[in-house]
């Protein structure tokens, strides 16, 4: 697994703290100049690869829009899975964020364990689908003649449920 971390315009110090904190619990963290260039270098690449993470810590600033987050998680979801690290946010802004399909946001203050736990998790990579050898089956209670219940397993085809 693929896990940059990029600077988006945090103080020195301040990124150089928290690079510390991740670094310490993912060894493979490499530095990223430029959200742009890991897109390029994605188009490059096989497609079957998984999206690589881009951690993000996100300026304490006032000029920093939630409008813009949205927008970076949205334009470069194809080509890699965001983690947003800040302070507080609000519910709906976390809800938009998620939906983009992209991005996931981490508290500042407890960035690390949450990254570890994001990363575990693995959002943003596809799910298989359920194998063609696999069926769907419909299980039912169904009270019987002598006041208790019988079960009914079937695969949905009438006359094809085993009783238990």
């Amino acid at each position: 697994m693929q896990v940059y971390i990029f600077n988006s315009g945090v103080d020195p110090a301040e990124f150089s703290e928290i690079d510390a904190r991740i670094r310490a619990g993912i060894a493979n963290l490499n530095t990223l100049e430029s959200l742009e260039a890991l897109r390029v270098d994605r188009l490059r690449s096989d497609a079957q690869e998984e999206k690589p993470y881009v951690i993000y810590p996100v300026p304490a600033r006032d000029d920093v829009s939630f409008e813009q987050l949205i927008e970076t998680a949205t334009q470069y979801r194809d080509y890699f899975f965001t983690i947003f690290i800040s302070d507080e946010i609000s519910a709906t802004h976390y809800k938009r964020l998620v939906q983009t399909g992209g991005a996931e946001w981490v508290p500042r203050h407890n960035a690390a364990q949450e990254i570890a736990d994001v990363l575990w998790r693995k959002p943003g990579v596809a799910t298989p689908t359920p194998s063609e050898g696999r069926k769907a089956a419909i299980a039912t209670f169904m009270p019987s003649s002598g006041g208790g219940w019988e079960f009914h397993v079937g695969s949905g085809s009438r006359g094809a449920a085993e009783n238990y």
